[in-house]
């Protein structure tokens, strides 16, 4: 129920094993319903959560893919029930492509997928290897549902118009020209960005000013879900830097 024009969002770093679907399925659903029981209304998952972000070349292969297809089966049947929106980060195969998006969906039905439009590719990044540049707008069939596809997708909340949300992914927060820029142009009121950020020395501090001002210059909430511990290897260092803020103050961090 939502109150006095407030929603109660959340940012959440559920427990992950690399390219270990049902697993991290199990793991999205099991957090999900502890944030529904806590009356969080909107939730958001890390970048590529239901499969981990640091697979390589395992993105190229069907198996992997056809796998997350399945574990958003799973997260869609087992959260059916409850009264919350989902970004859940997946890669999805879309006219012969391979996208990172955030799906957003709620009560069993897919509102959309929004894929990542600008993808790191230097120092511990080579996301081109694997992933194309969002730039298609379409309809894509997921999980027996046709939904939109697209990098210019609004949602409204029918119980509370003023509550419009929209997707971003990670790095798509460091382009000179951000989508949530458009999107909150276009009327978005809350973000939500699923991420996979790597650690390094002074990042955190940095990321957390670029998602305070982010939400000052747009007058909106930003919810930044990023990934955890789980996608740490003797090369890489997550920590679950998640933030969330509103007209540039810090509301929660972790």
């Amino acid at each position: 129920m939502m109150k006095y024009g407030f929603v109660r969002v959340a940012a959440a770093s559920p427990r992950l094993r690399v390219a270990d679907v049902p697993y991290n399925a199990s793991q999205i659903v099991k957090t999900a319903k502890e944030l529904a029981q806590d009356g969080v209304q909107v939730a958001v998952f890390p970048e590529l959560c239901l499969t981990g972000s640091t697979c390589g070349d395992l993105f190229l292969q069907q198996p992997l893919l056809q796998g997350a297809v399945e574990g958003l089966k799973t997260v869609l049947e087992e959260t059916a029930d409850l009264s919350m929106v989902l970004s859940v980060g997946m890669p999805l195969n879309y006219h012969q492509k391979l996208y990172d998006c955030a799906v957003l969906l709620c009560a069993g039905c897919i509102l959309g997928v929004v894929p990542k439009q600008h993808l790191a590719n230097h120092g511990e990044s080579a996301e081109l290897r694997h992933f194309a540049p969002g730039r298609r707008n379409g309809i894509v069939s997921l999980c027996g549902q046709e939904v939109p596809f697209g990098t210019r997708l609004l949602f409204e909340c029918a119980d509370m118009p003023e509550l419009v949300l929209a997707a971003e992914l990670d790095t798509d927060l460091w382009a000179a020209v951000t989508p949530s820029m458009l999107h909150a142009q276009a009327g978005a009121t809350l973000i939500l960005n699923s991420a996979a950020g790597c650690e390094l020395v002074g990042k955190a501090d940095y990321r957390r000013e670029l998602v305070k001002s982010q939400s000052a210059r747009l007058r909106c909430g930003y919810v930044f879900a990023n990934a955890g511990e789980g996608e740490s290897t003797t090369d890489l260092v997550f920590a679950g830097h998640n933030l969330i803020t509103e007209n540039g103050k810090l509301l929660a961090e972790t």
